[in-house]
Parts: structure tokens; C-alpha cells; sequence
């Protein structure tokens, strides 16, 4: 099967860093960034990937993106388009839907403050979709409040964790668990973010 997967850039961050494990881990999964390259691209090269880099403005809207976009998918001929993010999603879905790429994948990694206005146009953009992801419950929760996504084609996939990690310490967790492991929470102190689920985590490993 072949799957292009669509961001808004492959430089540095949390979705970026989903690209190098999603490369990792998969099969059949190749890489497209609509503005530009970065840590993540060299990453999934390293590891044997594919990367097409754009060099678009990915800010909504630019008719470059989807132009660029809709030749690459009818050049590789994808069986599925999965997009992530707002600028990915607008300009990756219009593109695979234009291409008639036969699934089509958008995904919401966060909770966007968008306008009214917004809210109609992804409310469109996202009946290009067979299916759209949110992250977590708060995030597909909103994409049925807000009416941006009916409740019958929302679905919620957690980030994906690499457990490699964790079997490389496995020795050492007979003894004491938190001996080895040094944890540090970087972002906004919001439900949306869920900080108490490490907390909670930790109590876990301390029973």
C-alpha cells in the first residue's frame, strides 16, 4: 500500500517527530513537507525514507501548495493521503480530493481558535475526507462541537509512543523504575494538554 503523508514542514516538533517514527515503524509510507525541510527530513532519509519537499507557503491560503501537491499525487499515485494539521489538511485534502486518491486521511493535533468563518471553510474542506483523526477525546471532542466534523466520521488516536526505549531499560525495572528515568513536561498547563496523565503515570509506576 501506498501512503503519502502530508505536513505543513519536516523541520523540528512534536507532529515532526511523528514523521521519523512513523517512518520508522511503518510500510509503504512516504513524506511530503509543503514548505521545507529540516531535522525531521534528514531523519527519515537517514533511515532510508522518502521526502519531497515543496518549498510552498503553507499559510492558508496558496493555490502553489495544492497545485504542487495534486501533481505529486498524481505522479505517485497514492491509495492514501493522511494529512496532519491545519495548513496540511487544507491544502493536502482539496489537492487528494481534486487527484481522486482513494482514501483520504485529515487529522486535528490540537485545538485551533478559528473563527466563524474558519469553521466553514473546514467544515468543507473536511467533507473532502473519508475519515478525520483528533489526537485525544478534548481534540474530537471540539471537531463535533464546533460542527467542523459530523460524529459518525471523527475518530480519536493517541500519539504513538516508541517503546524501544523502555525495552532498552526493562533490566532495570525490577528494581526501581523512576531510579532510571528522568521525566520533564514542556508545554501549556491546560486540560487539552492532560499534564496530570503523567502525574498519574508516575503514581502508577510507584504502586
Amino acid at each position: 500500500m501506498n501512503i503519502v503523508n502530508v505536513f505543513s514542514s519536516l523541520d523540528f516538533g512534536g507532529i515532526e517527530s511523528r514523521s521519523c517514527m512513523i517512518n520508522k515503524y511503518g510500510m509503504g509510507h512516504s513524506f511530503v513537507g509543503i514548505s521545507r525541510g529540516g531535522r525531521a527530513e534528514r531523519d527519515i532519509l537517514n533511515n532510508g525514507g522518502s521526502v519531497t519537499i515543496l518549498s510552498c507557503r503553507s499559510r492558508i491560503v496558496s493555490l502553489k501548495a495544492i497545485f504542487k501537491l495534486y501533481r505529486h499525487f498524481k505522479l505517485f499515485k497514492p491509495d492514501v493521503v493522511h494529512c496532519r494539521g491545519a495548513e496540511a489538511n487544507f491544502h493536502g485534502l482539496i489537492a487528494a480530493w481534486i487527484a481522486n486518491v482513494p482514501v483520504r486521511i485529515g487529522e486535528e493535533i490540537g485545538i485551533p481558535n478559528h473563527s466563524l468563518p474558519a469553521k466553514f471553510i473546514f467544515r468543507f474542506v473536511y467533507l473532502l475526507a473519508h475519515r478525520v483523526v483528533g489526537i485525544s477525546d478534548s481534540v474530537k471532542n471540539w471537531l463535533i462541537d464546533s460542527g467542523e466534523v459530523t460524529p459518525d466520521k471523527v475518530c480519536r488516536i493517541y500519539n504513538p509512543v516508541d517503546l524501544s526505549v523502555l525495552r532498552d531499560h526493562k533490566k532495570n525495572f525490577d528494581d526501581d523504575p523512576l531510579t532510571i528515568m528522568k521525566i520533564g513536561f514542556v508545554g501549556r498547563l491546560e486540560v487539552v494538554k492532560n499534564p496530570l496523565a503523567l502525574i498519574r503515570a508516575v503514581h502508577i509506576l510507584m504502586m
